[in-house]
């Protein structure tokens, strides 16, 4: 097997004589047309021949290649540019004006154009991660109107999560600017007789009462609440606009794979870019393909721009330093140095300059000079994000320690004693990716961390192990959305077992949820704002397992009762209760872990669940973490449970005397034999 090729940006030599690779464009900002020659001679025919054969295979100039995109972006594909017009010594600003002409050669241009040409022609796809206001949405509108008129029969498609991110100054109004322009000025032009709206353009018309023509198509497409929108379409390019604020992306993105590549065959280009610096924007599906490229088909990079990943594999990251305005030379070369010394001393002022430490991190978001800083969240987020991606870097890099000593299987019923005993089944799969990357394969499976612990007698003390758990009701569902129930081992404070997921029917999400509850003899808080899982349990006659709404959210006048039968049970999820239970999980993750030798290891420290580390680092008010939500539940019951003891010690007798017993009892619980290998 060949060597895997990762692009690598320390390795592009920088063109030379850049103007020899722009003569169509400097032709036409002198003259205000392409060069002309009489209509029917060899001449134009060659002439313009020869641009079709620069804008789809690319120019070499003594031994200088300059990719066909770019070749057709610098030279047919004006845009608004900023002229100088006054610059003062003692200032890090100039005065300036926007006039349309056409791009100029600049290196980072060129470093991306190469890394595209890469990925195409080796049958991969591209994840792009910027800083704001690099001029992506014309290079973008300048491929899709490239294929457009060149290549007959393609289909191109700019995707976005909203219409208003395509249109309102977006990628498909200057794809529709670029289009006008072309044809203009070209003997490209392309008649749209059937088809020309905001978002769908053809390149055909009526011949004989038929559709004829080139039958070339750009397509614009708002996935919203739909990621199943570009299933089964084909196309050659689909460029996904602002890529960090689509809630959707992963299942989009392996919805449109089978539509550009099948088998080793590879048909089609994705790119996926987004913007640093948007306000609440979930970059969970940018991050993960960004961070993870051979796992989408990406063409990697080596990761030159980061201090934590450096040298490891990423998508392509264009910093705010280059192809600055202002450090740029005659030669299109970014002067790198002193415009990473324009950005360090302007976000010296902003942190001088306010109070709000929002727009200190929004700027610096806005004007990344690495991935991690493109990727913070500027609002939303509570939990110690640091950390806890710190520790799931760790857990990443230690698979023996975490990953490989999972215990995953199914829990059944022993068919004589009505025990339930867990059984190892290698065939189910947990679902460790967070955001969800496909709606179809969501069954999940029971994932345990610690088996349950027991006294010597072989039972397990009642009291020591709780769970949270939010549950669903509706069999069929269009979004990711997921059950989820976690186990906690409160003599350790740690999780012990994890069953998220979303079988064919509700009703063996509930199956599941009780035998674990079972099996770990645990009493479970959940959303009662559902009310299927309480009907199974009672079918089951199983409604102990199911914990009294927590008298601590009486007390602070947090409850909403839900009556279900004659017993309120669980927890109704209302919005003060949700955000108290999510200030009781920022609380415990800090928390000094109880078994820790050093009082440096937290309670997050000791998380194995890596699906639920990406959820805390990622929840933010319009973020779906169903993991999140069960933790939360978990952390009332276990606030509550905490309360009912701190009273017990003021002389109430409600706690059982195990809990009350010397804390050296704990060294004689041992692993249960329940398991069935």
């Amino acid at each position: 097997m060949a060597d895997e090729f990762i692009f690598d940006v320390e390795k592009v030599k920088p063109l030379k004589d850049v103007d020899r690779f722009r003569k169509a464009a400097m032709f036409f900002e002198k003259n205000g047309e392409y060069l002309q020659f009489p209509e029917g001679s060899i001449q134009k025919k060659r002439h313009w021949d020869q641009e079709i054969e620069y804008s789809l295979k690319g120019i070499t100039l003594n031994g200088d290649f300059l990719p066909a995109y770019m070749y057709f972006y610098l030279n047919y594909s004006p845009l608004q540019k900023i002229e100088e017009k006054e610059s003062l010594d003692d200032s890090d600003f100039s005065s300036g004006e926007r006039i349309e002409g056409f791009p100029d050669y600049w290196d980072g241009d060129y470093e991306w154009f190469l890394y595209l040409h890469e990925a195409e022609r080796r049958g991969k796809h591209a994840a792009l991660l910027k800083a704001r206001g690099k001029g992506f949405s014309f290079k973008g509108s300048s491929m899709l109107n490239r294929n457009y008129f060149l290549v007959r029969h393609s289909a191109c498609y700019a995707i976005a999560s909203d219409k208003e991110f395509l249109l309102k100054d977006g990628l498909l109004s200057k794809t529709w600017a670029t289009m006008a322009f072309i044809d203009r000025h070209t003997p490209w032009k392309k008649r749209r007789q059937y088809h020309s709206t905001d978002m769908w353009k053809r390149a055909s018309y009526e011949k004989d009462k038929t559709e004829s023509g080139y039958m070339s198509d750009i397509f614009g497409v708002s996935t919203h609440n739909d990621p199943d929108k570009i299933r089964g379409k084909r196309g050659k390019i689909f460029y996904y606009e602002e890529s960090g604020v689509n809630p959707n992306l992963l299942s989009s993105y392996n919805a449109n794979l089978p539509s550009v590549q099948l088998g080793k065959k590879t048909f089609g280009m994705i790119i996926v870019g987004g913007t640093g610096g948007t306000v609440g924007a979930n970059f969970a599906g940018l991050k993960e393909i960004f961070n993870n490229p051979n796992g989408y088909n990406v063409l990697p990079c080596v990761n030159r721009w980061s201090h934590s990943h450096y040298g490891k594999k990423s998508g392509f990251f264009f910093p705010a330093h280059k192809n600055l305005e202002g450090y740029i030379g005659l030669d299109g070369i970014s002067d790198l140095v002193a415009a990473s010394e324009h950005e360090l001393r302007q976000r010296k002022i902003k942190a001088e300059g306010t109070t709000d430490p929002n727009q200190l991190k929004r700027y610096v978001a806005e004007n990344c000079m690495t991935p991690e800083e493109a990727m913070l969240r500027i609002t939303g987020t509570m939990f110690p994000v640091q950390d806890l991606e710190d520790h799931l870097e760790y857990v990443l890099s230690h698979p023996k320690d975490y990953i490989d000593s999972e215990r995953v299987g199914r829990l059944t019923i022993d068919a004589e004693t009505g025990d339930v005993k867990f059984k190892i089944d290698k065939s189910l799969k947990p679902i460790y990716d967070f955001p969800i990357k496909d709606n179809r394969y969501m069954d999940g499976a029971v994932v345990i961390y610690e088996p349950p612990q027991t006294t010597a007698d072989g039972n397990i003390p009642y009291g020591i192990n709780i769970a949270g758990c939010d549950p669903y009701d509706d069999d069929e569902s269009t979004t990711t959305s997921l059950g989820s129930v976690l186990i906690l081992n409160r003599l350790t404070d740690r999780i012990v077992a994890e069953y998220t997921g979303r079988p064919a029917t509700a009703k063996e999400y509930y199956e599941n949820v009780r035998r674990l509850l079972k099996f770990y003899n645990a009493k479970c808080n959940y959303e009662n704002n559902k009310k299927g899982l309480f009907g199974h349990f009672e079918n089951k006659n199983s409604l102990y397992m199911l914990a009294d709404t927590p008298k601590i959210l009486k007390d602070q006048e947090l409850a909403k009762i839900s009556m279900v039968g004659n017993k309120a049970l669980g927890t109704h999820a209302t919005e003060p209760v949700n955000k108290w239970g999510r200030e009781l999980i920022k609380t415990w993750l800090m928390e000094p872990a109880v078994t820790a030798i050093s009082g440096n290891i937290m309670n997050l420290n000791k998380i194995r669940s890596i699906p639920l580390l990406k959820e805390l680092i990622e929840w933010a008010p319009d973020v779906n973490t169903d993991r999140v939500d069960a933790l939360s539940m978990l952390m009332i019951l276990r606030e509550d449970m905490m309360k009912i003891v701190a009273e017990s010690e003021r002389g109430d007798p409600v706690i059982d005397e195990f809990f009350m017993r010397s804390p050296l009892f704990r060294s004689n619980l041992n692993t249960s034999s329940a398991f069935d290998d």
